[in-house]
């Protein structure tokens, strides 16, 4: 049974007159709701403006009135003003609380006003009370309830009588001619797309064209384009058989079995196959997906397209197999999506990459990774090392820093508040301190300055240095510096390693400085300076026969300010073995040392750590120089 569009029609003029009834009700309501509201606004401004009546006109005569106490007066001038419209209640309340009033008081429904009483005496104001008026609003709301169905009915009259007007202009003007429209819409088939819609009304001009004109001449385009894309729909469907066939990307599609339906130029070249016919009503993933990697049979229910089939949901796959027509297998990236017509599953249609020499490279990029997250997990170590040893550093600065700067400041005070009474000689003893506090503290200065021009180095100039010949230079220099005779050393001959000369000299002056420093007090110094192997790798060390160190404290050594022995003793500043070790670190090397108490010490250093050396630089040792 064919749908009735006049019943359509029928129901939309319903929803309209319904709509225009609702909307004209509320403009209706609206419009006596404002009237009323503007009829209640202009009568309490009147009952404002006998206020304000009262407060000018009678006002000051009550005042005058309550001042001389004249009560006949009072009531005679209350009762002038209780005539006035509206006004239900007056009172007048004295200071001491007596009241005159007149009226009765309302409880609800009222506006109150409240005057105050003074009087002017010699220059004074004297309070008298105040003056309380009551109006009430009464006979204004029994007059909006007078007015409301007046309005109400007006309103609506009008309202409404507009209202059926539209209603009845737009039933004649649109109705006959929409049911007409869709009347033909309803009829309207691909058979009949070249029958035009034509309206019983008279035809406007090009320049004079309404809304249906405009309607109707959409409707008969709108057919005319369907028309022509029927027929594009029909090349189209030609098109894409040309575009699969010379599209490079690989296509095919299977049935519900699993068989090929279609599959184009690149799918069966890929595959090696020399046309679609090839594959056609074969079960492809027996055909090329039926063997893993190794060769080996693929489980049925992990093989894609039988997954895809199974499960009727779109699969991609990034790691599959596909065998070529020659035997030889090649790893494809694979997307399969399902089919469906009326909601009922056909098939699925397959599309492939070659990924082969993708996998290749992702392969190597694989091993390059696990390499440099190696080197990564290396250089966070030494960074985390780093980090701890340069916030020791920096609190050793700051504590070393301190101490002369607090004998400067003590001593400072003490010649600011004692300097009066003061002995001379006193006062030239604490200026002694002060310049020696000031000396130490520049010590101390040059010596972080030195630290940081070592390590900022940025590049090494790698070469072959030779130990040997650098180490008996500079011992017959520090020998001959500090005239010693006491002094006996051995050197092995031919000590070689690979490194920045300049910082290597550096590494041994340290040393040598230290082993003479610190045997001064041994009747004859004995230094070795030779080599051996530890572990297949070349240690260099240097021996001596001094003060030697207490091996717990070993570690201490090697730090910034770091000192085992009381400078009164021993003089330095503790950054020669600090600096030593950032030159061994910047080579990739390594230094420790053995001591016991009064009986010697020995550091051993290497300079072999070829990962390091390859790099040329090393960035650890950048940040303890900024420090």
């Amino acid at each position: 049974m064919k749908n009735n569009p006049i019943g359509h029609f029928s129901s939309l003029t319903r929803k309209l007159i319904i709509g225009i009834v609702a909307f004209s009700a509320l403009i209706t309501f609206v419009t006596t709701g404002f009237q009323l509201y503007g009829n209640y606004q202009r009568d309490v401004i009147d009952i404002e403006s006998r206020f304000q009546q009262i407060e000018h006109v009678h006002l000051d005569g009550i005042v005058r009135q309550v001042w001389i106490a004249d009560e006949k007066d009072i009531m005679h001038e209350i009762q002038v003003i209780i005539k006035l419209p509206d006004i239900s209640h007056i009172q007048i309340v004295e200071p001491d609380g007596n009241r005159i009033e007149v009226g009765v008081v309302q409880s609800e429904k009222v506006l109150e006003k409240t005057f105050p009483l003074t009087y002017t005496y010699r220059d004074n104001l004297v309070p008298l009370g105040e003056l309380r008026v009551q109006a009430t609003l009464k006979e204004i709301y029994q007059k909006l309830y007078d007015q409301v169905w007046v309005i109400l009915v007006s309103n609506a009259v009008k309202t409404f009588l507009v209202s059926g007007f539209i209603i009845l202009f737009v039933h004649l003007l649109l109705h006959r001619h929409l049911h007409r429209i869709a009347e033909h819409a309803h009829e309207l088939s691909v058979e009949s797309l070249s029958e035009k819609i034509e309206l019983d009304r008279k035809k406007s001009n090009l320049a004079n064209e309404d809304e249906l004109d405009y309607l109707v001449n959409s409707i008969n385009r709108m057919q005319d384009n369907i028309h022509r894309s029927v027929k594009e729909i029909r090349d189209k469907d030609n098109t894409i058989h040309l575009l699969l066939d010379t599209t490079a990307s690989a296509i095919f599609g299977i049935d519900h079995a699993g068989k090929c339906t279609f599959a184009n130029r690149a799918c069966f070249s890929s595959l090696g196959y020399e046309s679609e016919k090839d594959l056609l009503g074969v079960e492809m993933h027996e055909k090329i997906n039926a063997l893993n990697e190794e060769g080996a049979a693929l489980e049925l229910d992990k093989r894609i397209f039988v997954k895809t089939i199974n499960s009727q949901k779109p699969i991609h796959r990034n790691d599959e197999i596909f065998w070529k027509a020659n035997g030889g297998a090649m790893n494809v990236e694979c997307w399969c999506y399902p089919m469906f017509k009326e909601a009922e599953f056909t098939g699925a249609v397959v599309s492939f990459v070659d990924i082969t020499r993708r996998r290749k490279v992702e392969k190597e990029l694989e091993e390059y990774k696990l390499h440099l997250e190696e080197l990564v997990d290396k250089r966070t170590k030494k960074l985390k090392m780093v980090n701890t040893e340069l916030e020791s550093f920096c609190y050793s600065v700051s504590h070393d820093l301190r101490s002369p700067l607090r004998a400067i400041n003590g001593f400072s005070q003490i010649l600011v508040q004692d300097m009066d009474v003061m002995k001379e000689e006193d006062r030239l003893d604490y200026l002694d301190r002060i310049a020696s506090a000031a000396d130490n503290m520049g010590l101390l200065i040059e010596s972080l300055l030195e630290l940081s021009r070592i390590t900022r180095q940025k590049k090494l100039k790698l070469e072959f240095v030779n130990v040997s010949k650098l180490a008996k230079d500079i011992l017959e220099k520090l020998i001959h510096a500090d005239g010693l005779d006491n002094v006996n050393y051995s050197i092995e001959e031919n000590l070689i390693c690979k490194g920045d000369e300049n910082l290597v000299v550096i590494v041994l002056n340290n040393l040598l400085e230290n082993a003479i420093k610190y045997s001064a007090k041994k009747a004859t110094i004995e230094i070795n300076v030779g080599q051996k192997k530890i572990n297949d790798t070349t240690v260099f060390f240097v021996t001596d026969n001094g003060a030697g160190f207490e091996q717990e404290y070993v570690n201490k050594i090697f730090e910034p300010f770091q000192r085992l022995h009381q400078e009164k003793d021993y003089s330095g500043m503790g950054i020669g073995l600090a600096t030593v070790r950032r030159i061994v670190d910047r080579h990739g090397g390594s230094i420790w040392a053995e001591g016991v108490a009064d009986s010697g010490a020995t550091f051993y250093f290497t300079f072999e750590n070829k990962e390091i050396l390859e790099q040329g630089d090393n960035s650890d040792i950048k940040l303890l120089s900024q420090a």
